[in-house]
Formats: C-alpha cells, structure tokens, sequence
C-alpha cells in the first residue's frame, strides 16, 4: 500500500510539473492563477516527513498553508522540525508566511500528545469554574490557561489553533459536540469562549474560533452525514449566534464554518429555495448577508474540511461553491486527488468565470492579512506563579461533579468490583485517543488492595465482556462503572442493566459525556468526569482513593 502511493504521488507531482512547464502562450497567466488558488488552501497530509511526495505536490499547486493532525506529530522537538521545513518550502509568487494550524481544543480533541501538557477541555473547565470549593477557579486563570495551550503550540512552530469551540450544546444527543462546548446557557457560553480566545491571543497565537453559525443542536455528525436544524434566525439570534457576537466584538481573529443547513433561517433571510439547500459553509445568505452583513464580521473565513461526508457526499464543486459564498481559507484535511481536484476545479471556474477572479483575489487578500499578522503578533510578559501543568491539574480536580453518596464511589472497605470501558475515537475531531486507560491507572496506584477487582470492557460490549463483568460482580459487595457516552450506545446500557440484576449496589463514573447520568436511578451516585485523558484518570483514581473531592458544578442539564 506504501509503495502504490508513493507512485500515485509522483504521477501526481509529475502531472503538475508537465502543466506548469507547458509552452502555451497564456502559462505565466496560468502559473498566476494557481498560485493564487493554492493561496486559499489549508492542507492536511500523512505522514512527519515535510520531504515527502504529497508535501512536495502540495506545494507544487501554490498551497502553503497547511493543518497538522496527531498523524504528523511526534515529540515537540520533531513537530518544531517539521513546521521548520513546511515555512521553509520555496515561495510562491505570492510570498506571505505559511499560516499552520492545529485543532488542539484540550480534553478530548488534544493533537499535541508526547512530552505535551494534557489540558482540560471547555466543559471541564466550565464545570470547574462553576465550582464551590476553595479549589474553585477563576476567570482570570481560564484566561491564563488559554495562554499556557498557545505558549506550547508556539514553541512548536504553530501559529493557528483552531479554538475555541463557540457551539451551545443545547441538545443531549449531539454527537459530535458534546463536552467540547462550554455548556448549554448562552450568555456563559460567550463570556468563557471570549476568554479563551484573549488567552490565545495573548499568547501571540492566531485564533480561530468554530462553527459558525452553530452546531450545537445538532443530531447528526456533518464528518459522516449532513445536519439539517429547522430553527429560524429569531432562535438563531437569542441562542447560538451570542457567543459569536462575543468574540466578534471583542476581535476574534477568525472564524470556522459549520457544515449543517439551516433553510428556515435562509428563508428569514430573503434566500431562495435553491439556497435552502445549501449548508451554511456554502451558503452566501449565512456567510455574506448574516456573517459579513448583520454581525458585521470583516476577518478571514475558513471552512470546516471539505472532504467530510456532509460536503463531500452532496456537493462535488464545494470549493467553488464556498469560495462564491464568501468563504477565504479552504481546508481540505485529506486527500491529495481531492485537494488536486479541488484546484484544478477553481482554476477552471475563474477561466470560466463562473467564479470572479475578484472574489478569488478578495479571499486571498484576507489570507494574506492573516498571515502577515501571524508573523507580527507578539506574546504578552506573563509571569505566572503557576506553570501549565499545574493549573490544567488544578482545573480538572476543581470540575469533578458528584451527584448521590461519596461512599458509593470510595474503593476502601468493602470488596469493589471497578468495570472500565474504554474510550474509542466517536467522530473524526476526536482524530487520535491517549492509551491511558483508568483500568490500568487503578492498577498501578492500588495493587495491593485485595479486594479491588478491575476489569475493563470495550464501548461496544461484547456477550463476552458482559458475562464476565457479571461473573466478577457475584464476588464484590459494590460495583463501579465507567461509563463512555453510553446514552447512544445500548451494549453499555445492556451491561447497565446485567449488572443491576446482581442486586450489588451499583455506582458510575460517566467519563466522558455528562448525559450518561440519566442512566442512574434514584440512590445510584454519579461522579461527572467530562472526559477521558490522562488528566482525568489521574483525577479520577485519586477521587477514588479518597484523596479528591468534587466541588465542580454542571454546565448542562442532566
């Protein structure tokens, strides 16, 4: 497989270097356009090696932005190496600095993972803001939080963080949003993204906040189909559009689109039925009338990956489509063929002029004013009396949420059976999992504790997996489950109920999503964890080792 792409890479740079090389008269004219064209590209690639194939043809089409996932990155010192060698790519005719960007919200979207510090993710931080304690954080530690995550991402070459998550999670079973929100109340919601993105910022870090004009109503994940929400702009305006009024007003430096179509709020907004059909990353109404017109929005656009099946699946000229609706930056996270194509189709619908050159070159202008502010932005002088990991340890022991007994959850004492279910990756922003497993953890902290039994079950449950955890629970006098968004999974919900036929008390960790505490019946108790990290298992274990408390309140409605 290595070596059949390696060669459908060189057919592909080769194909490139013979067109560019072409005798035709109008060929400067040509080479000009795509480097234009290349210029309103953000680029994904496999692989840590900036000398490979792909990079080389990437940069054959004028594309010198690019986007890193935890396939690229290794250690701080290899991801410095790489960003050196992507910057240092030959210039187009455009020139300008590469902007490159990385998705690291903290919690469970985190692409830095080796020799990085584990930061807590939005609604971690917000329950842990919400908090009761004398642990309890406060605003101004969000905002230095925010500059310890930008601090480490510069040091790495980046110079773009696409965060923070600006969606309301006002539906419980979102699949793709969830505890990557800040809650589900929007005027809080505003005031933390707001933060957050004043600690990038201070950090020197561009930011890039996401995904406008919401998608946390949603009940489908656009990486594997399209969203429709039947709500109307007046909903619009008093829910998911506060938080990005926030950050606009305050100066956010950038925005993500949202792939999910919105028809009643294009029908508010004088759209035609051919427009309804289009979702807000390929809609001009959103875009241009509500985004640059309404909110008044003047910074570059990106677009959220156009090769997810939400775009990729329904509208095969979507980088046309979005750059006509107002979009500037495309990101296109995969797929040599498909960023090849995607060139190749603008090129041809500015020859054709069924897209404006104009409108090409206005995108790029704001490409080229992102980038250049890139390279001039200067950290603020910090002096914390706090280093990062610290203050991300201090945050998570402040979010745990306990509903029900303290006893119910204590490992001492009595025989305690522990079930762990281990975390998958559930969507594609999830990208890449920490194989620190609470499992494990446990283990390791409380071996000699006999009568401690630890099993671990996977997300799916297997009749196996079941009937073992089953088998375990006939020698324990309680049982503590983990739990990892079992409301939309019924193998784990099945195991909920096995279990409590044994007639042994019965107690959960929800570990990554807040809902899973509907599972619980009266009398059952529930610690809130947020989410599976490194960082939470540590919090976790000591949690139930008895040397932690939870003093972290709820963002959301359970």
């Amino acid at each position: 497989m290595l070596l059949e792409k390696y060669f459908r890479n060189m057919l592909i740079l080769l194909k490139i270097n013979l067109a560019s090389s072409s005798a035709l008269p109008h060929s400067k004219a040509m080479n000009a356009l795509r480097s234009k064209v290349g210029g309103v590209i953000l680029a994904g690639f496999d692989g840590q090696d900036a000398a490979a194939p792909a990079i080389q043809s990437l940069s054959t089409l004028g594309i010198r932005n690019f986007i890193l996932f935890t396939r690229n990155l290794g250690t701080p010192d290899s991801i410095r190496k790489l960003i050196g060698s992507l910057k240092a790519l030959p210039q187009t005719a455009l020139g300008g600095s590469a902007l490159v960007a990385v998705d690291q919200e903290g919690g469970m979207v985190s692409r830095l993972q080796k020799d990085s510090t584990w930061f807590p993710g939005a609604m971690a931080c917000a329950a842990a803001l919400e908090g009761n304690g004398a642990e309890t954080p406060s605003l101004a530690d969000l905002v230095l939080l925010a500059h310890f995550l930008g601090t480490e991402l510069l040091d790495c070459g980046f110079n773009v963080n696409l965060a923070p998550v600006a969606d309301i999670n006002s539906n419980p079973l979102n699949p793709v949003i969830g505890v990557r929100s800040y809650g589900e109340k929007p005027d809080k919601v505003a005031r933390l993204v707001a933060a957050v993105a004043r600690g990038f910022q201070a950090a020197g870090l561009q930011t890039c906040a996401k995904h406008f004009p919401g998608h946390g109503d949603t009940a489908v994940d656009s990486h594997f189909g399209l969203p429709t929400l039947g709500i109307g702009l007046e909903r619009l305006n008093t829910l998911e559009l506060v938080p990005f009024r926030a950050l606009i007003a305050q100066g956010i430096d950038s925005l993500m689109t949202a792939h999910v179509l919105m028809p009643q709020v294009v029908r508010d907004l004088g759209g035609s039925i051919e427009e309804e059909a289009l979702p807000a990353t390929l809609n001009p109404r959103i875009l241009q009338g509500l985004l640059r017109g309404r909110l008044g929005f003047e910074g570059p656009l990106l677009t959220d990956c156009l090769t997810m099946k939400a775009i990729a699946d329904h509208f095969p000229d979507a980088p046309v489509q979005a750059l006509a609706a107002g979009a500037d930056l495309l990101c296109i996270s995969h797929n040599l063929d498909f960023q090849t194509q995607a060139c190749e189709r603008i090129e041809a619908a500015v020859r054709s002029r069924r897209l404006p050159e104009a409108r090409l070159d206005e995108a790029l202008g704001r490409v080229q004013s992102w980038q250049k502010s890139a390279a001039e932005r200067r950290a603020s002088q910090q002096k914390p009396s706090v280093t990062a990991s610290e203050l991300s340890k201090r945050f998570s022991r402040a979010s745990l949420h306990l509903r029900g007994s303290r006893q119910a959850l204590n490992l001492e004492n009595e025989r305690v059976l522990v079930v762990d279910t281990l975390p998958v990756v559930l969507h594609g922003a999830d990208d890449s999992l920490s194989p620190r497993t609470l499992s494990a953890a446990l283990e390791t902290k409380h071996n000699r504790n006999p009568k401690l039994a630890i099993t671990s079950v996977s997300a799916a449950v297997t009749k196996e997996e079941l009937e073992r955890a089953v088998q375990l629970a006939d020698h324990a006098d309680r049982i503590i489950l983990g739990l990892y968004e079992a409301m939309r999974n019924s193998g784990q919900q099945s195991l909920v109920q096995a279990l409590r036929l044994t007639g042994k008390p019965l107690s959960f960790i929800a570990m990554r999503s807040p809902y899973d505490a509907a599972l619980a019946r009266p009398g059952e108790a529930v610690l809130l964890a947020w989410e599976y990290t490194p960082l939470s298992v540590e919090t976790v274990v000591d949690f139930l080792m008895g040397s932690q408390r939870a003093p972290g309140g709820c963002p959301v409605t359970v």
